[in-house]
This record gives structure tokens, sequence and C-alpha cells, in this order.
């Protein structure tokens, strides 16, 4: 029990001293719902952070069942294109390596490309003026063998990089 209390229960010999247990008493209520109020709004506090948290942790589980769906999208992919393992990151490493294998061949590709551009270019350049001469039975007749040198060169040099990526 309180002192307040204890007084209060005793009762006030006079009007002045029960005046002023009264106001005691008032400002002992008044403190009690100060509390209740910073106890209220405690409890809120504590809601508005256990929403939160709640609301991470349904995020966090979308994303664990996002990556386990990605997760069997590359496993499927892989074993599509060849490999037969069970662990992801064996099948992610598969995946990345053919990737690394397509630029490659496209690189080679374009290399390719470009040495059969040059076989044309020499062929429409030089080969068919030749033959054309030598059809119409004109004098001054180039070399044909000096263009099939420079075909076979160009196509040497393709092959000797084609080799080299091997």
């Amino acid at each position: 029990m309180s002192e307040l209390q204890k007084r209060l229960q005793a009762g006030a010999p006079n009007m002045a001293q029960a005046n002023n247990l009264l106001a005691e008493a008032y400002a002992a209520i008044g403190r009690l719902e100060s509390d209740n109020a910073g106890l209220k709004t405690g409890y809120e506090a504590y809601e508005r952070v256990n929403a939160g948290l709640n609301q991470r942790i349904a995020n966090l589980e979308l994303c664990q069942t996002a990556s386990l769906g990605v997760s069997g999208i590359i496993k499927s992919a892989a074993s599509e294109l060849g490999f037969d393992a069970a662990g992801e990151d064996s099948a992610l490493d598969h995946l990345i390596g053919l990737a690394r294998s397509a630029s490659a061949l496209r690189v080679e590709n374009e290399a390719l490309r470009k040495s059969l551009c040059d076989v044309m270019t020499e062929v429409d350049g030089n080969i068919r003026e030749t033959v054309r001469d030598c059809v119409n039975g004109r004098d001054d007749v180039q070399d044909i063998y000096g263009y099939c040198d420079s075909i076979e060169a160009i196509v040497d040099a393709a092959m000797s990089k084609e080799q080299s990526h091997d």
C-alpha cells in the first residue's frame, strides 16, 4: 500500500489537509493515465515493428520460392543442353561455360565471314575479269594463278585462326 493510500484511509483532520490529499490523488491519477498512455503508445510501436517484421518475413519467403524456381529452371536448361548432375552450382557453371563457348564461336564465325567476304571480293574483282578476258581472247589477260594464290592465302589464314581456337 502506498503512502497516499494510507493517508487517504486514515482520513483528514481538517479541510485543508483533505484538499491536499485530494490534489495528491488527482496528481497520482494523472501520472497513472500518462503511464497508461505511454504503455498504449509502446504497444502500438511494438505492433508496427512486428507488422514490419512479418512483412519482411513474407518477402523473404517469396524470394526463397522464386530462388527455388530459378534453380529448377537452371537445372532443367542444363539438363536439356546435355549436363547430367544434381548440383545447381554445377548446372549453372555448365550453362556459363556454354555461354562462353557460344561467344567464342560467334567471334570465330565473324572472322570466317570476313575471310569469306575477302575471297568473294577477290573473285568478283579479279578472277571474273580474267576468265572473261580469256574467253574473249584478249591479249593482255592477267595471271589467274596469282589471284588463286591470293584466295588460297586468305583461306589458309582463316583456317589457321580456326585451328588455333580448337
